[in-house]
């Protein structure tokens, strides 16, 4: 269970609602596990702990409908 960062932290650097952050921090520790079992890595460090740290630090983020649809027709 994480200390650091808080959910109120998590929310905030989110911007999103609990569900989606959930939903957010969730298929990317699936897309950690899954890459760790294919390189067959020995790192102990739990992939929701990673995911989340990723997502307060910005290293991933949420892209809305309107954002997706910015970048397929090259818009910035």
């Amino acid at each position: 269970m994480l200390a650091e960062p808080t959910i109120d932290k998590i929310l905030e650097k989110s911007g999103k609602s609990r569900y989606q952050t959930a939903l957010l921090i969730a298929k990317r520790a699936r897309e950690i596990a899954a890459k760790r079992l294919e390189t067959d890595s020995d790192d102990i460090v739990d992939p929701v702990e990673v995911a989340t740290y990723e997502l307060v630090n910005g290293d991933i983020e949420f892209l809305d409908k309107d954002k997706l649809d910015e970048e397929k027709n090259g818009e910035n």
